[in-house]
């Protein structure tokens, strides 16, 4: 994020409180569906570390970008635990809620 002049606040939300207000969902079925399962094995053939469950590994994610004046810009609500936006998905919807970011430009959202 420094390389891209980003600067802002991130929620861990260790009480799931946002998760609930957001309304994401958990899915045994998802979670531990074949696809899952070898985006895990995947990894761990390529010797890649697998991330350890700290919580409810049924949960399925969600990533939200909300502006400065509090309206959500990016809700993205995963499909399974590994379904997040891309980088550049994130990166454009941020510079679109603030021009003024290193390296910005139009960018249709």
């Amino acid at each position: 994020m420094k390389t891209e002049g980003i600067n802002f606040s991130f929620l861990i939300d260790l009480d799931r409180s946002v998760y609930r207000t957001y309304e994401l969902k958990r899915s045994i079925f998802r979670s531990w569906h074949p696809r899952n399962l070898g985006f895990y094995i995947r990894r761990s053939l390529r010797g890649e570390p697998i991330p350890r469950f700290r919580a409810d590994p049924n949960q399925m994610g969600g990533d939200f970008v909300i502006d400065r004046n509090g309206y959500i810009r990016l809700a993205y609500y995963g499909k399974d635990p590994t379904d997040r936006p891309s980088v550049d998905m994130l990166l454009g919807v941020l510079r679109y809620t603030n021009p003024n970011l290193k390296g910005s430009k139009e960018t249709k959202v």
